[in-house]
């Protein structure tokens, strides 16, 4: 896949321009130009609308989505949800449809509002944002009737920087007072439309149309009239700053309107896809400019009369995906095109009325300049290639002068070269993995690009050649194998021997030669892609057989050391007479694999001879084999079961083993209600976890008993003692103010080694804190005091002495009213009883308010935070009443109490 001109800029190639937005031309009458041919195809449409339309094609080719004066539709001519634009002028269009800087899916449009020509009341610049990508390919509109400009005269045009894919949108804006007419620029970027960026009044005017920037950006050409004369006056060409949206006048193209036959209309501006032609066409003429120079006096005096005549009579000019440039003509009956634009004079192949299509829209689309633009500098990145890991390929095409920046840089030789060298080098691929590079090239006006794709493909897995390495000289039948892989094919070379068949195979037979000091196998694997890996294997053809060592297990675990297997590879034409001290041959004796029957622990010891069958004089020895018979050390303990601090329905358990186990062996937890008989499976999990957290407990109701069970690393069973977490419960006795405990023993560690403690929280302390230790030999508590508070919440907990580990039991909550009971009299004798008006438990209500009133209702006593301490000493004998306000409960309590001296 090419991609051009990155983002917007897409730089077309003469071929074909099926990734052009502006691929086909809605003319009306059903008809579409297709300029994903070469030349354009005038074809009927397969849906849509009958009318004309502007569109936006994929890069497939295909309209993604098309806007008329009804609305935005769908390729298939569906009008898309939110699809009507409420403000429009189509009596003159002037509609853009343009990818939002950045994206690939979001598309503006934009379309000039309501014009009332009769009372001179301007209409507005609006957009609309569409996804195409949205509903399946069908579109939606996102946006729609945006404010850009209150009052632009339904003229504007919008073209790129080609350097960094923002766009300007450019128009005349202004009011009927003669004079006020100036052009405001718009800058479009990944953020949006901004608004004004620059104004200009380049000539006095009071109406301008006809807006055209160039497609590099740096020309702006319209149509004014005098201020103070409604007439038409001319074109002027203007200069702009794609940096500041400021506009220039360099000259003025025409000083009247009129056409070669004297007749008074609008001048229609367009330049070449260069830039470097401007042509002014109205009625029945057509004039040519070249603005290739900065020069007022030399565009000037490039004037040239390409067409004048009483013959067909142009309406509407534009500019082409393939380079020339369309008109339309009076009787909307047929296009004409200017074959070579870029042409001076009249070799620039003025042909009429080429496209016949009667009933069409005098009006052709609009189309952002910079996407027409057509540079001399062909950026080449080259064709798309696919390569293996390692090897080296060219990209890029014919170098011209021009200054290269490839991006990204990685695996290229240079980044600045016009055909960097690409060698990949990476991390290993396992599947097809493609690779982009841009190559970007500076033509002086805009920066171009071009886009290839390397394709990466895996190399072969390494193949691995299994047979004998040491063989005896003449020996025939010899076979060699490497692990066959799907998708790979494979070619064999001997070397000292005769291949005798299995070439392109995984296995091969190989008859050996005379003796020789260095014979070899080799195998090259081949996939799909003709990537490569080999492997050699050398092989030495001496009566002195070198025989390899045993291979198999060399620990060997006491359990499993019956019918150990060992092997040597086998040779054809070979016996095999085996040594072995500390065990017995069980099977395969004279053969090249065996199995052993090892005896009790330690080091024992495994040889071979080898003995070719027809020669007695070639044989070899291999080197001793040691086996060591071992037993497995390996311990898992239970170290503790705890109730979780923040819910009763988790436990922790954690666990230690000696050693980590190298099996992929898992811990089972075990799960029982203490009490019953059936153990469940809690959970499966990794050895190395350490820790595991049950969450399917119920600790109030129930205390639970764990173990563990796993496999070592020689496939014995391994299994914890018990352990047993605390339940504790409890009673409140709310008529004298206590409460009572009661716990079971926690199981699993030395009796001698644990020590019990009391946490207590009340009412909203936020942490448990200790209350006090505990006897080891007894689990209950009687008599605690509740007056500390009206919520208790306890927990026991267990301390390992020997290791630090604790434990902690279930949450008992147990609540408490604490209602106060409030006498009636108090005695105010000095005898120090009842001497004063005391209330029992207050305490436990620390803001409160006490208020007391004689029988007339007058205050004798207040106060907050009261201690117990009002004595009535300067009142007499007699009945009070009091106010008692408790912010605890939110509530007064009243009610009388009698003073006797």
């Amino acid at each position: 896949m090419k991609l051009i001109f990155t983002l917007f800029f897409v730089l077309l190639s003469t071929a074909s321009f099926a990734q052009h937005p502006a691929a086909h031309w809605y003319l009306g009458g059903n008809s579409d130009l297709d300029f994903t041919t070469t030349p354009a195809t005038l074809r009927l449409k397969s849906t849509g609308t009958t009318n004309q339309a502007t569109t936006f094609s994929d890069s497939t080719g295909r309209v993604a989505f098309y806007v008329n004066e009804a609305g935005i539709f769908s390729r298939n001519g569906q009008q898309m949800p939110n699809g009507t634009l409420a403000l429009r002028d189509f009596s003159n269009p002037t509609l853009y449809l343009i990818l939002k800087p950045g994206s690939t899916t979001l598309c503006y449009v934009f379309y000039t509002g309501f014009i009332n020509y009769a009372n001179n009341t301007f209409g507005g610049l609006y957009y609309a944002l569409v996804d195409m990508a949205a509903n399946g390919g069908a579109g939606a509109v996102l946006q729609r009737d945006q404010l850009i400009e209150p009052n632009l005269h339904g003229s504007f045009t919008i073209s790129g920087q080609c350097a960094n894919g923002d766009y300007w949108l450019v128009g005349g804006y202004g009011t009927s007072i003669p004079g006020s007419e100036k052009i405001v620029a718009h800058r479009i970027t990944a953020s949006g439309v901004a608004p004004q960026v620059a104004e200009s009044v380049p000539v006095p005017a009071q109406w301008s149309y006809g807006y055209k920037l160039s497609p590099t950006s740096n020309w702006l050409v319209y149509n004014y009239q005098n201020p103070n004369n409604p007439a038409p006056l001319g074109s002027v060409l203007c200069r702009f700053d794609v940096n500041t949206g400021q506009v220039t006048r360099v000259a003025t193209l025409s000083t009247n309107f009129k056409s070669y036959a004297g007749t008074t209309s609008n001048w229609r501006p367009e330049f070449s896809a260069s830039g470097n032609k401007l042509y002014l066409m109205k009625a029945d003429t057509l004039i040519q400019f070249d603005v290739s120079t900065p020069s007022a006096t030399t565009i000037l005096g490039s004037r040239r009369l390409i067409y004048g005549s009483n013959g067909p009579t142009f309406n509407f000019q534009q500019l082409g995906p393939d380079g020339r440039i369309y008109s339309s003509n009076d009787a909307n009956t047929a296009l004409s095109v200017i074959q070579s634009p870029e042409l001076s004079g009249q070799v620039c192949d003025l042909r009429l009325n080429i496209y016949p299509g009667p009933g069409w829209s005098p009006f052709l689309p609009s189309i952002a300049s910079h996407l027409l633009y057509r540079s001399p500098l062909q950026p080449d990145a080259g064709p798309d290639r696919t390569v293996c890991v390692g090897e080296a390929t060219s990209l890029g095409g014919t170098p011209v002068s021009a200054a290269y920046t490839w991006s990204p840089n990685t695996y290229l030789h240079s980044a600045t070269t016009a055909k960097p060298t690409f060698r990949y080098t990476g991390p290993p691929v396992t599947a097809p993995t493609d690779l982009w590079y841009t190559v970007a090239v500076n033509d002086g006006n805009c920066t171009l690009r071009d886009r290839v794709k390397v394709t990466v493909q895996p190399t072969p897995a390494a193949p691995l050649i299994s047979g004998s390495r040491s063989v005896c000289p003449g020996i025939q039948g010899v076979e060699y194998e490497v692990a066959a892989q799907a998708g790979l094919t494979y070619r064999w070379q001997i070397i000292g021997g005769t291949l005798v068949s299995g070439q392109g195979t995984a296995k091969v037979t190989v008859n050996w030669g005379p003796r020789i000091p260095q014979a070899t196998v080799q195998v090259v694997a081949y996939n799909s892609s003709s990537c490569t890996n080999i492997a050699t294997l050398p092989v030495r053809i001496n009566p002195a057989l070198q025989t390899e060592t045993p291979t198999g297990e060399t620990p060997v675990c006491l359990n499993q050391q019956d019918g150990v297997a060992y092997t040597v590879t086998k040779t054809t034409g070979s016996v095999y007479t085996w040594g072995i001290r500390g065990g017995r041959v069980m099977t395969g004796k004279g053969s090249s694999r065996i199995t052993v029957n090892w005896t009790g622990l330690g080091q024992h010891r495994l040889w071979v001879q080898e003995q070719a069958v027809a020669d007695t004089i070639c044989y070899g020895v291999s080197d001793t084999l040691r086996v060591n018979v071992f037993q497995d050390p390996t311990t898992l303990s239970l170290s503790a079961v705890s109730i979780g601090l923040g819910s009763d329905n988790e436990a922790t358990i954690s666990w230690a083993l000696s050693q980590p186990l190298t099996n992929n062996q898992r811990i089972t937890v075990l799960r029982r209600a203490a009490g019953s008989s059936a153990w469940q499976d809690a959970a499966q999990v990794p050895t190395a976890l350490g820790s595991y957290t049950d969450k399917g407990v119920a600790a109030d109701d129930y205390s639970y008993e764990y173990l563990l069970r796993t496999r070592n690393n020689c496939d014995e069973p391994l299994e914890t003692i018990l352990h047993r977490t605390i339940r504790l419960t409890g009673v409140a006795r709310p008529g004298d103010d206590k409460l009572d405990l009661i716990w079971n023993a926690y199981t699993g560690w030395p009796p001698a080694d644990t020590r019990y403690e009391l946490w207590r929280k009340v009412d909203k302390e936020d942490a448990y804190t200790l209350l006090r230790p505990l006897s080891n030999s007894s689990f209950s508590v009687s008599d605690l005091d509740a007056l500390a508070g009206f919520e208790h919440h306890y927990k026991i907990r267990a301390n390992n002495t020997k290791n630090a580990l604790v434990v902690w039991s279930n949450e008992v909550e147990l609540s408490f009213e604490h209602a106060l009971i409030i006498a009636n009299i108090f005695t105010p004798n000095g005898d120090k009883r009842n001497d004063t008006f005391r209330i029992p438990k207050l305490e436990l209500y620390p803001e409160n308010e006490l208020t007391v009133f004689n029988r007339y209702g007058k205050q004798v006593f207040q106060q907050k935070n009261y201690t117990g301490s009002w004595s009535g000493a300067d009142l007499g004998n007699g009945v009070y009443y009091y106010q008692l306000f408790l912010k605890r409960l939110n509530t007064y309590h009243k009610g009388w109490v009698q003073i006797a001296k």
